[in-house]
C-alpha cells in the first residue's frame, strides 16, 4: 500500500493512535462525514437543504457531523446577513481536496456495482 508509506514519510501515520491525522480520518470516514463532504462538493448548502439531500440522516446527526468537520477545518459555517438570516455550509480548501477522493470512491463503488450487476445478468 504505497499511500500509507507516503503518509508516514510526511511525518503522519494514520495507523498510529496518537497521530493527529487519525482524528480527522475518523471524522471523514464515517458514513455521514463522507456523504456530507460529497454533497457539499457541489457547492454551499443551507442546513435544511443539506438535511434533505442526504437521505436517512437525522438533524441531530447532521449537526454533530458538521461540527466535527468544522473542527477539522474541512467545512466552514458562514452566516449571511440576508433577511431572514441564512447560514450556509461549504467546503474549505482542505475539504474540497478530500471531497475529490470521496467522489472517486463513490465513482468506483458505482462501477463495481455495475460490474456485479452485469456479471449476475450474464450468469
Amino acid at each position: 500500500m504505497a499511500a500509507s508509506n507516503d503518509i508516514r514519510a510526511s511525518g503522519y501515520d494514520v495507523f498510529a493512535e496518537a497521530c493527529p491525522s487519525r482524528q480527522v480520518f475518523e471524522q471523514i470516514s464515517s458514513k455521514w462525514g463522507l456523504l456530507v463532504l460529497a454533497r457539499l462538493s457541489d457547492g454551499p448548502l443551507r442546513f435544511r437543504d443539506l438535511y434533505r439531500a442526504i437521505g436517512g440522516i437525522s438533524e441531530r446527526m447532521l449537526s454533530t457531523t458538521l461540527k466535527k468537520l468544522e473542527e477539522s477545518n474541512l467545512v466552514l459555517r458562514r452566516e449571511r446577513e440576508d433577511t431572514p438570516r441564512r447560514v450556509e455550509y461549504h467546503l474549505t480548501a482542505s475539504g474540497s481536496r478530500l471531497s475529490e477522493g470521496v467522489g472517486g470512491l463513490i465513482d468506483l463503488l458505482y462501477a463495481e456495482l455495475e460490474r456485479e450487476n452485469r456479471s449476475a445478468g450474464a450468469g
